[in-house]
């Protein structure tokens, strides 16, 4: 006769197991905001950047943080290069509270940030739609010998002045967390540059 405890004794469950494979999580959905509504909170987004910079210059790291947070959260997650700037700056206040992993985070953010940027700038210059079909272009010798340059010449320099500012940061965090040997993983394998040897983070976008 069975004992009690072995009445009661709870049976191994007959149920397999669920062995759906997991769905990775999606990514960040980019909502498209009306010109008005992205002038608007490009605006919120600048002016809070603006009151961010004037704290990391009155050595307030911690508020200057929490600022430069609220930019980046008011900025539509689409424009690149505006929260490259963004998390550029908010790694510089990681290294001032000695946050080295955020710091390295926050760097990553903005480099990922530009190398998206710079991925749709290659896709306009292909004249390359979304859905990936190539639209053919015919412009004359004379018309692109005139197209202005300039801005777009600019923009490549402020990009690229970003793009080191955020690799400076990031080799100094990574430095503090495993030493200097870490360095040769700042640029992701690549070549670094001499001039990380320079003070990082002090000066601001």
């Amino acid at each position: 006769m069975a004992s009690r405890s072995e009445k009661f004794a709870r049976k191994p469950s007959s149920e397999k197991k669920d062995e759906t494979p997991k769905i990775p999580e999606a990514e960040e959905e980019v909502i498209k905001f009306s010109p008005e509504e992205e002038a608007t909170l490009l605006a919120e987004s600048n002016d809070k950047k603006a009151s961010a910079n004037e704290l990391f210059g009155k050595a307030s790291f911690q508020d200057a943080l929490d600022t430069y947070d609220a930019a980046a959260a008011a900025c539509p997650n689409y424009l690149d290069y505006e929260l490259a700037v963004l998390k550029s700056n908010i790694s510089a206040c990681h290294l001032k509270l000695e946050d080295w992993k955020e710091a390295v985070k926050a760097a990553s953010a903005a480099l990922d940030g530009l190398d998206r940027l710079r991925r749709k700038d290659e896709d306009g210059r292909l004249g390359v739609k979304e859905g990936g079909e190539e639209i053919e272009e015919i412009v004359s010798e004379g018309a692109a010998k005139a197209e202005d340059t300039s801005d777009r010449g600019k923009r490549e320099a402020d990009v690229e002045r970003i793009r080191a500012k955020a690799l400076m940061r990031r080799a100094r965090a990574r430095s503090e967390i495993g030493g200097w040997a870490t360095l040769q993983g700042a640029e992701d394998g690549k070549g670094f540059p001499s001039f990380l040897e320079m003070v990082c983070g002090t000066k601001l976008m």
